[in-house]
C-alpha cells in the first residue's frame, strides 16, 4: 500500500504503464517491479532524477490535485508575476472544476501562447476533462493523461526559472509530496 494517501495505485508500474520513462528511472523500477509509489518516488529523488520524479508524481496524483500542483509550481517562478490571470483561472477551475472556468483556463494559455508555467497548468485544467474540440463539431474527449504531459511541462518550467534548479525541484516536488499526502487546498 503506498504511503501518500492521494495516490490510489498500488505499485509504481500501474503508473508508470502510462507514459515513457527515461532509460535509467525505467531500469531502477525493472530491479524492483512491485515497488510502491512512494519508494520509487523517493528512489528518484535520492539519484537525483527530479525531471522523471515530477512526471511520475504528476501522473499519479488525482486530475484536480495534479493540476493544483502545477498552478502552485508556477506562483513560484519569477516571471510568472506577469501571468496572474492564468494563475487566478487555474485556482478557479481548482476549486470549481466546471465547463466555464475549464475553457476560460485553455483561452488564457492559448493568449501566452505556452510561454510560462502558468499557461501549462491553464493548459493541464483545461485537458482534465470536458471536450478538446471546438463546441461547434463533436465532443472529443483529451487523451488519458494528457493533463499530466501539461502538469509536468510546468513544472519543470517553473523548476528552471529558479537560479539553482535542482533546490527547485526539491522544493517543488515536496509541494507535490504534501498535496500527494493529503493537504487540502
Amino acid at each position: 500500500m503506498s504511503q501518500l494517501k492521494k495516490i490510489t495505485a498500488e505499485k509504481a508500474t500501474d503508473i508508470t504503464q502510462h507514459y515513457e520513462m527515461e532509460e535509467e528511472a525505467a531500469d531502477q523500477l525493472n530491479k524492483n517491479t512491485s515497488m510502491v509509489p512512494y519508494d520509487f518516488i523517493t528512489l528518484l529523488l535520492r539519484q537525483e532524477l527530479y525531471s522523471e520524479a515530477v512526471k511520475f508524481l504528476a501522473h499519479a496524483l488525482p486530475k484536480r490535485r495534479s493540476v493544483w500542483w502545477a498552478s502552485l509550481c508556477a506562483r513560484t517562478a519569477p516571471e510568472e508575476q506577469t501571468n496572474t490571470q492564468a494563475l487566478i483561472a487555474v485556482q478557479r477551475w481548482v476549486q470549481e472544476p466546471n465547463e466555464e472556468h475549464r475553457k476560460n483556463c485553455f483561452n488564457l494559455a492559448e493568449m501566452d501562447q505556452l510561454k510560462s508555467s502558468a499557461s501549462w497548468a491553464a493548459l493541464a485544467a483545461f485537458w482534465s476533462s470536458g471536450s478538446i474540440a471546438d463546441d461547434s463539431i463533436a465532443q472529443i474527449p483529451p487523451p488519458p493523461f494528457q493533463y499530466a504531459l501539461a502538469v509536468t511541462a510546468a513544472v519543470n518550467l517553473a523548476a528552471a526559472a529558479h537560479p539553482s534548479v535542482n533546490d527547485a525541484f526539491k522544493m517543488l516536488l515536496q509541494e507535490g509530496l504534501d498535496i500527494a499526502n493529503g493537504r487540502e487546498e
